[in-house]
């Protein structure tokens, strides 16, 4: 996404007209967790309901301090901070060409800021934050162990680190780190934990996401195949790997002690 950022950022591309990138998860309309969306946010359900579901983990987020790690192109965070009542809401990403956009889009939301950084080096002050958010990110990061360790660093007393993502199974994955750092962490306690691969599936496997058009956007570069196998791989390679068991999707939520 720092690539596509860039190509929008700076003109080269027609803006492409999505939020989030995530796989998303299902709701049952009239059920309790149901979203009342803008007409024109629609299309990205889904995705929301995965940002509602993890930042619900630990309560409601009504009036406290929210920092997202990993917030990409920015819907997330601003749907924190404008539909869920957040305070505060600061949004952290590495990739710059992504902040400088989210930036521009969402100047006019006063309770949202965003940051450059790195998440085993987070750009904030220590107890700062009642609640992180970390959604389908941490699987990119080299340092895992030492990103849940800055998270303690920067909650504060009582706060809560939620955190939705998956991981390979087997020997050649990062599954039993995943949960052993997590079930582990010094300082915290777990304090809700869900499987919801079958979930994220089902989200997969209905219908269109905005974000599997971007190539339609992309002029011909070397990144374009990447992208291709990411849209195929979003349509039928991931959730057929959360069938078999291949990857697993989970939801947890920590207490910092």
């Amino acid at each position: 996404y720092q690539y596509l950022a860039w190509l929008e950022r700076n003109g080269l591309t027609k803006e492409v007209d999505f939020e989030c990138m995530n796989y998303g998860v299902m709701v049952p309309k009239g059920s309790p967790e149901w979203l009342e969306l803008p007409a024109d946010r629609e299309e990205e359900r889904k995705q929301y309901n995965l940002y509602r579901l993890t930042a619900f983990s630990g309560g409601d987020i009504a009036g406290r301090d929210v920092l997202e790690v990993g917030c990409g192109r920015g819907g997330g965070a601003s749907f924190l901070a404008k539909w869920l009542g957040a305070k505060e809401v600061v949004g952290i990403d590495l990739s710059s060409q992504a902040i400088s956009l989210a930036r521009r889009r969402y100047a006019d939301i006063p309770n949202l800021r965003f940051e450059v950084g790195e998440a085993a080096a987070l750009p904030v002050p220590s107890e700062s934050c009642d609640v992180v958010v970390n959604v389908e990110s941490s699987h990119c990061y080299p340092n895992f162990e030492a990103f849940v360790s800055e998270v303690r660093r920067v909650l504060r007393p009582g706060g809560v680190f939620c955190i939705v993502d998956f991981r390979r199974s087997g020997p050649s994955g990062r599954l039993a780190e995943f949960d052993r750092v997590l079930t582990t962490a010094p300082g915290f306690t777990v304090t809700a934990h869900e499987d919801i691969s079958a979930r994220v599936r089902e989200s997969a496997l209905d219908g269109a996401h905005a974000s599997q058009n971007v190539t339609d956007h992309l002029p011909p570069s070397w990144a374009k195949p990447m992208y291709l196998q990411w849209s195929r791989a979003l349509k039928s390679a991931f959730p057929e790997s959360l069938r078999t068991g291949g990857n697993v999707y989970q939801r947890y939520c920590l207490k910092k002690n």
